[in-house]
């Protein structure tokens, strides 16, 4: 048995959503396609997030605006941060959330830090944009609305999720919030809660799981957070059908840890764009460039005897159009061979009518000259 190309997989479920305006392949973004646009801003990641929040809550208890009813231990709370862990992180981003929530700080919190973000680098920005295929993202930032001139679109905002799914709505999907609606941002557990209690925001995760072709860019731990995770955990149970396909993008030397963190049941293929980050807009080019599905080496002899050979690329597409190209051919071909049997029939009765009357007459075939 041939094995499994997923790269040449993506390519034509590419080509076709591309060829069909379907919306089948959705990117999805993660934080460090905001890191690379921003220059590397601070505020792009959610580890560089909370760190910023943290300085901001200390700042409020510097200046005693905090609320009474409000705890805080920034030292603590730092450490937590500086682990790394995924427990750990949520907890500082819970306590973060809290706080400037009862402080009446987080709306601009929001404004000034992901609001905020500088648009330095464009180049997986404008690769996107050739690809010209929808977007979702689990950034808070407006850094694609500035890219690729399209509107954000909150998953709070069912009636525009509903067009966006059906195509009639052209945007950047933000699927844990968008900074410019603080009630929409997903930031602490509290706000992980709502997101995961709303039916309808997890059956359009489940819908687009099971119905399009997800293609995950720029993911660290993002993908293990309490809503992806809860995500994933669901298309390992349900075993999602056999076409079923995803892909996530990484560097080549975390193809090996990316997959062992994704069973088969979920479908999700791993693949290596480089290096380095700045091989990814490179890649995401890449693939639009139509690459050999099977190549054949033609052999003929050059004007001094030597074997010339020529490389032959036979592409899905190009097999296709001779195809359609050879069964038009064959339609004219077979309407014409219908109509020359047609007139022959006709022409054979005909003939054969009158022999018979003439025969009736004894007149023979050698008395006609």
């Amino acid at each position: 048995m041939a094995k499994f190309d997923a790269e040449k997989e993506l390519r034509e479920r590419i080509a076709q959503a591309r060829k069909k305006k379907d919306g089948s392949v959705l990117f999805v973004l993660g934080s460090g396609v905001a890191k690379g646009a921003s220059g590397g801003a601070g505020a792009a990641d959610w580890s560089g997030l909370l760190d910023l929040g943290l300085s901001a809550c200390d700042a409020l208890k510097a200046k005693g605006a905090l609320k009474s009813s409000a705890i805080w231990d920034g030292v603590e709370l730092r450490r937590r941060l500086e682990s790394k862990n995924a427990d750990d992180l949520i907890a500082v981003a819970s306590a973060v959330e809290k706080v400037l929530r009862a402080s009446g700080a987080y709306e601009g919190f929001l404004r000034d830090s992901v609001g905020a973000l500088p648009l330095k680098s464009r180049e997986v920005c404008d690769a996107l944009a050739e690809l010209a295929l929808p977007v979702a993202t689990c950034n808070y930032d407006g850094l694609l609305e500035k890219a690729l001139l399209r509107p954000p679109i909150s998953w709070r905002d069912h009636g525009m999720v509903l067009r966006f799914l059906k195509g009639q709505q052209d945007g950047i999907l933000h699927l844990h919030g968008h900074y410019n609606e603080p009630e929409s941002v997903v930031l602490g557990i509290e706000s992980y809660g709502k997101i995961i209690g709303s039916e309808h925001a997890q059956a359009v995760q489940r819908l687009l799981f099971l119905d399009r072709t997800l293609v995950f860019v720029g993911f660290g731990a993002g993908l293990a957070d309490p809503n992806f995770g809860a995500l994933l955990r669901w298309a390992t149970q349900v075993v999602p059908g056999a076409d079923c396909f995803h892909v996530r993008l990484g560097r080549d030397s975390d193809v090996g840890d990316l997959m062992a963190v994704h069973p088969l049941t979920q479908r999700i293929h791993v693949l290596g764009y480089g290096p380095e980050h700045k091989d990814l807009a490179p890649y995401l080019r890449g693939l639009l460039q139509r690459r050999s599905t099977k190549s054949t080496r033609l052999g003929t002899m050059g004007s001094e005897g030597k074997s010339v050979r020529s490389e032959s690329r036979i592409t899905l597409a190009s097999v296709r159009q001779q195809l359609n190209q050879h069964l038009r051919i064959a339609g004219v071909i077979g309407r014409t061979v219908a109509s020359v049997v047609d007139s022959m029939k006709a022409r054979r009765c005909h003939v054969e009518f009158r022999w018979g009357r003439r025969r009736k007459l004894g007149v023979t075939r050698h008395d006609v000259v």
